[in-house]
């Protein structure tokens, strides 16, 4: 008979019940069964709970240990950007030192000999220290910013970039504004050549070193660029050892170039010696 005062107790007791009394075998089989895969459930979700603590800590040490390592690293990095740029400036200022030094040093044996006008092996072989050596020296003349071509013309046929400077400053006072050089495009005074010679001023023609015209007597160019090429050109065609002048020193260029008959040769030759030797200086200093 039933007792309607007494609850029935409720599945978890009973499970609870079953476990204190185990020993004494006094669950079903059944209760039994879900009691052990209740173990195991518990046993995988406390399994889970600890790997996912584990994965969280290694996780946590490897954000720590790569916090680290780029500290390390941006340590390492600006240490070695600094040491490569202290490098740097000690191996450049050694570099420029030197260079000066071998620039006092040539300056001053080519100071103490005659200046040739075919000598280039003087000229800095960093092009852009020698074009800004040449237009300091051409700074406020009508040939301002011509380092590039002067520099150009020199290494191409083979003459002295000083003499040239020398020859530019002696027949044109380097194409000054309102000169005959400076409205013809004409630094060297070079004598209209080819289909040009002979012809009246303003004539349209063409002649060997470039000209486009001719005032008469000396050659008109389009360009001071390409009147400063046609000067080089002129000597190495005409003037250099082998050819038909056959000159080998500043003295013969001259001599032939604006002889006794036209100029005062020898003072013309001393003042051009001497600016070569000047310029070549200048060039030279650091």
């Amino acid at each position: 008979m039933k007792n309607p005062g007494r609850k029935k107790p409720s599945r978890r007791v009973i499970l609870i019940a079953c476990v204190l009394m185990m020993a004494a075998s006094s669950c079903s089989e059944t209760d039994q069964e879900q009691l052990k895969k209740m173990a195991e459930k518990a046993a995988q979700t406390a399994a889970a709970e600890g790997l996912k603590a584990v994965e969280t800590q290694a996780d946590k040490l490897k954000m720590t240990a790569i916090a680290i390592v780029e500290t390390e690293t941006d340590q390492l990095k600006s240490t070695g950007v600094a040491i490569a740029e202290t490098q740097a400036v000690y191996i450049k200022e050694t570099a420029v030192a030197q260079f000066a030094t071998q620039l006092a040093n040539l300056s001053g044996d080519l100071a103490r000999k005659t200046p040739s006008p075919w000598d280039t092996s003087w000229v800095p072989s960093d092009s852009q220290i020698a074009i800004d050596k040449i237009n300091d020296l051409l700074s406020g003349t009508g040939l301002v910013g011509a380092g590039d071509e002067i520099l150009h013309g020199s290494r191409q046929y083979g003459v002295n970039p000083a003499f040239a400077l020398a020859m530019f400053r002696k027949e044109a006072s380097f194409a000054a504004q309102d000169t005959r050089a400076r409205s013809n495009n004409n630094p060297g005074n070079v004598i209209a050549t080819g289909n040009c010679r002979g012809l009246p001023t303003g004539s349209s023609c063409s002649g060997v070193y470039g000209e486009i015209s001719t005032d008469g007597r000396f050659g008109v160019y389009a360009s001071i660029a390409d009147g400063i090429k046609a000067y080089f050109y002129l000597l190495e065609r005409e003037y250099k050892p082998g050819t038909d002048r056959n000159c080998s020193d500043i003295a013969c260029i001259v001599t032939v170039y604006c002889p006794p008959s036209e100029c005062e040769t020898n003072k013309y030759i001393d003042q051009i010696t001497g600016w070569t030797r000047e310029y070549q200086s200048q060039i030279l200093t650091p």
